[in-house]
């Protein structure tokens, strides 16, 4: 009993280092130094200086600009038009798994299969995102509902660590916490997608 005492402790404090190297190292706050010099914008400021004679809707640029914020992590002030997703969006070298731009990519598909399109063009920056969405659609938010397995999954994963954990089955119990973190940081990037 007493090894199982120290197993535990250890597997305990393994998880709080993943936990806080996850933490340091999140790829969002390298992308977001990238932008820390440049000049604040409010969404009406955004519209008029990039947007007032396009012609487009002022609520869904706003829109669709503070959804590309969300979800890559910037604050929507400090985003232009001319922000390219290859350069100042990129995601940062070890992180692309984890990244916005992909949550990106996936409202891009799912619009572009609702509407029955086959291909998407070339989107190189915020601009041609949102002229994109725009020329397409309605925006329809629809991440709550994309996440309500993820959800469910999640709920199931504590249960079955807690059993395996009660039940002194430590591997079993360490694969389904990993289960679990995977899913609760993917729900987290979802929510912000849509």
């Amino acid at each position: 009993m007493k090894d199982m005492t120290i197993v535990a402790i250890i597997f305990v404090i393994l998880i709080v280092l993943a936990v806080i190297l996850i933490v340091i190292f999140n790829g969002d706050k390298a992308r977001r130094r990238r932008f820390l010099g440049r000049a604040e914008l409010s969404p009406d400021e955004f519209y008029q200086q990039y947007y007032e004679t396009s012609g487009l809707p002022k609520d869904q640029v706003i829109e669709i600009l503070n959804n590309i914020a969300y979800v890559l992590a910037i604050p929507a002030a400090q985003l232009r038009p001319t922000d390219r997703f290859t350069e100042e969006l990129k995601s940062e070298p070890g992180w692309e798994f984890d990244d916005g731009l992909g949550i990106l990519e996936l409202e891009l598909d799912h619009l572009f299969r609702k509407k029955g399109l086959i291909q998407i063009p070339e989107i190189k920056n915020i601009d041609d995102y949102i002229r994109f969405i725009i020329a397409i659609g309605p925006v329809e938010p629809e991440c709550y509902q994309r996440t309500q397995g993820t959800l469910i999954t999640a709920a199931l994963a504590v249960i079955i660590f807690l059993i395996y954990l009660l039940k002194g089955n430590l591997w079993a119990a360490f694969f389904w916490l990993i289960v679990f973190i995977i899913l609760y940081y993917t729900i987290g990037k979802f929510r912000g997608a849509g």
